[in-house]
Protein backbone atom coordinates (compact mmCIF):
# COMPACT_ATOMS: atom_id res chain seq x y z
CA UNK A 1 0.00 0.00 0.00
CA UNK A 2 1.41 3.39 -0.95
CA UNK A 3 2.10 6.05 1.68
CA UNK A 4 -0.74 8.27 0.37
CA UNK A 5 -3.20 5.33 0.36
CA UNK A 6 -2.12 4.42 3.88
CA UNK A 7 -2.61 8.05 4.99
CA UNK A 8 -6.07 8.08 3.37
CA UNK A 9 -7.07 4.94 5.26
CA UNK A 10 -5.80 6.40 8.52
CA UNK A 11 -7.74 9.61 7.90
CA UNK A 12 -10.95 7.64 7.30
CA UNK A 13 -10.36 5.67 10.52
CA UNK A 14 -9.73 8.91 12.44
CA UNK A 15 -12.96 10.43 11.11
CA UNK A 16 -14.86 7.28 12.08
CA UNK A 17 -13.32 7.36 15.55
CA UNK A 18 -14.14 11.04 15.92
CA UNK A 19 -17.72 10.49 14.83
CA UNK A 20 -18.03 7.77 17.44
CA UNK A 21 -16.44 10.03 20.05
CA UNK A 22 -18.75 12.95 19.28
CA UNK A 23 -21.77 10.65 19.53
CA UNK A 24 -20.49 9.26 22.83
CA UNK A 25 -19.96 12.73 24.28
CA UNK A 26 -23.37 13.88 23.04
CA UNK A 27 -24.91 10.85 24.75
CA UNK A 28 -23.24 11.77 28.04
CA UNK A 29 -20.38 9.25 28.00
CA UNK A 30 -17.09 10.41 29.43
CA UNK A 31 -13.82 10.42 27.57
CA UNK A 32 -12.62 7.47 29.67
CA UNK A 33 -15.61 5.39 28.53
CA UNK A 34 -14.48 5.98 24.98
CA UNK A 35 -10.77 5.62 25.78
CA UNK A 36 -9.63 3.11 23.16
CA UNK A 37 -10.76 5.42 20.35
CA UNK A 38 -9.12 8.40 22.06
CA UNK A 39 -5.78 6.58 22.21
CA UNK A 40 -6.10 5.75 18.51
CA UNK A 41 -6.87 9.37 17.62
CA UNK A 42 -3.94 10.61 19.70
CA UNK A 43 -1.52 8.19 18.02
CA UNK A 44 -2.79 9.10 14.55
CA UNK A 45 -2.52 12.81 15.26
CA UNK A 46 1.15 12.40 16.17
CA UNK A 47 1.90 10.33 13.07
CA UNK A 48 -0.33 11.92 10.41
CA UNK A 49 -1.17 15.55 10.99
CA UNK A 50 -3.52 16.76 8.24
CA UNK A 51 -3.80 20.38 9.36
CA UNK A 52 -1.52 23.01 10.74
CA UNK A 53 -2.05 23.56 14.46
CA UNK A 54 -3.84 26.84 14.99
CA UNK A 55 -5.23 29.20 17.61
CA UNK A 56 -9.01 29.15 17.90
CA UNK A 57 -11.61 31.25 19.67
CA UNK A 58 -14.95 29.61 20.47
CA UNK A 59 -17.84 32.02 21.12
CA UNK A 60 -20.81 30.00 22.41
CA UNK A 61 -23.23 30.74 25.25
CA UNK A 62 -24.13 27.11 26.01
CA UNK A 63 -21.40 25.59 28.22
CA UNK A 64 -22.11 22.02 27.16
CA UNK A 65 -22.04 22.88 23.45
CA UNK A 66 -18.86 24.94 23.92
CA UNK A 67 -17.18 21.91 25.52
CA UNK A 68 -18.41 19.65 22.71
CA UNK A 69 -17.05 22.01 20.04
CA UNK A 70 -13.77 22.26 21.94
CA UNK A 71 -13.46 18.45 22.07
CA UNK A 72 -14.28 18.20 18.38
CA UNK A 73 -11.41 20.51 17.37
CA UNK A 74 -8.97 20.04 20.29
CA UNK A 75 -6.40 18.05 18.33
CA UNK A 76 -6.34 20.66 15.56
CA UNK A 77 -5.48 23.59 17.80
CA UNK A 78 -2.39 24.70 19.61
CA UNK A 79 -4.55 26.89 21.86
CA UNK A 80 -8.30 27.35 22.25
CA UNK A 81 -9.78 30.40 23.93
CA UNK A 82 -13.45 30.63 24.85
CA UNK A 83 -16.05 33.24 25.65
CA UNK A 84 -19.77 32.97 26.20
CA UNK A 85 -21.14 36.05 24.46
CA UNK A 86 -20.63 38.16 21.37
CA UNK A 87 -20.00 41.16 23.63
CA UNK A 88 -16.80 39.47 24.86
CA UNK A 89 -15.69 38.29 21.42
CA UNK A 90 -13.94 41.43 20.15
CA UNK A 91 -11.90 41.83 23.34
CA UNK A 92 -11.02 38.11 23.27
CA UNK A 93 -10.01 38.41 19.61
CA UNK A 94 -7.87 41.47 20.33
CA UNK A 95 -6.13 39.77 23.27
CA UNK A 96 -5.57 36.33 21.69
CA UNK A 97 -5.43 37.00 17.92
CA UNK A 98 -6.79 33.59 16.94
CA UNK A 99 -6.42 32.16 13.46
CA UNK A 100 -10.15 31.46 13.39
CA UNK A 101 -13.30 32.17 15.41
CA UNK A 102 -16.10 29.62 15.81
CA UNK A 103 -19.13 31.83 16.49
CA UNK A 104 -22.67 31.00 17.62
CA UNK A 105 -25.46 33.33 16.45
CA UNK A 106 -28.07 33.49 19.21
CA UNK A 107 -26.48 34.72 22.45
CA UNK A 108 -27.48 36.98 25.35
CA UNK A 109 -25.93 40.45 25.28
CA UNK A 110 -24.69 40.51 21.68
CA UNK A 111 -25.53 38.10 18.87
CA UNK A 112 -22.89 36.42 16.73
CA UNK A 113 -23.76 38.38 13.59
CA UNK A 114 -23.05 41.70 15.31
CA UNK A 115 -19.91 40.28 16.94
CA UNK A 116 -18.71 39.00 13.55
CA UNK A 117 -19.33 42.41 12.00
CA UNK A 118 -17.37 44.10 14.83
CA UNK A 119 -14.43 41.71 14.62
CA UNK A 120 -14.23 42.03 10.81
CA UNK A 121 -14.45 45.85 11.04
CA UNK A 122 -11.48 45.92 13.42
CA UNK A 123 -9.60 43.01 11.79
CA UNK A 124 -10.48 42.69 8.08
CA UNK A 125 -8.44 39.49 7.70
CA UNK A 126 -10.21 37.73 10.59
CA UNK A 127 -11.76 34.38 9.76
CA UNK A 128 -15.10 33.74 11.42
CA UNK A 129 -17.05 30.52 11.01
CA UNK A 130 -20.66 30.65 12.15
CA UNK A 131 -21.66 27.48 14.04
CA UNK A 132 -25.38 27.57 14.77
CA UNK A 133 -28.55 25.58 15.35
CA UNK A 134 -30.34 27.47 12.59
CA UNK A 135 -30.23 26.15 9.02
CA UNK A 136 -31.81 29.29 7.60
CA UNK A 137 -31.02 30.92 4.26
CA UNK A 138 -31.76 34.43 5.52
CA UNK A 139 -29.39 34.02 8.50
CA UNK A 140 -26.79 32.44 6.23
CA UNK A 141 -26.94 35.47 3.92
CA UNK A 142 -26.84 37.89 6.87
CA UNK A 143 -23.78 36.10 8.29
CA UNK A 144 -22.06 36.28 4.92
CA UNK A 145 -22.73 40.04 4.69
CA UNK A 146 -21.34 40.45 8.23
CA UNK A 147 -18.08 38.83 7.06
CA UNK A 148 -18.35 35.18 8.07
CA UNK A 149 -16.34 32.91 5.80
CA UNK A 150 -18.46 29.80 6.50
CA UNK A 151 -21.86 28.93 7.99
CA UNK A 152 -22.21 25.53 9.65
CA UNK A 153 -25.10 23.83 11.44
CA UNK A 154 -24.38 22.24 14.84
CA UNK A 155 -26.05 18.95 13.95
CA UNK A 156 -22.85 18.14 12.02
CA UNK A 157 -19.95 19.34 14.17
CA UNK A 158 -17.46 17.30 12.16
CA UNK A 159 -18.00 19.82 9.36
CA UNK A 160 -15.98 22.24 11.51
CA UNK A 161 -12.95 19.95 11.12
CA UNK A 162 -13.45 19.78 7.34
CA UNK A 163 -13.65 23.56 7.01
CA UNK A 164 -10.63 24.12 9.26
CA UNK A 165 -8.68 21.59 7.16
CA UNK A 166 -9.57 23.57 4.04
CA UNK A 167 -8.67 26.93 5.60
CA UNK A 168 -5.42 25.73 7.22
CA UNK A 169 -3.91 22.85 5.25
CA UNK A 170 -0.73 21.27 6.59
CA UNK A 171 2.25 22.74 4.84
Amino acid sequence: MSRSSERGCVQVEVIQALTSGVRAIANGQTVRENCSRSKFISNCREQHSTVELMKLLIVEDNDRMRRLIRRTVADLAETIHECSDGAEALAAYNTNRPDCVLMDIKMGKMDGITATRNIRAAYPDARVIIVTDYDDDKLRHTAERAGACHYLVKENLLAIREVLSELFPAG
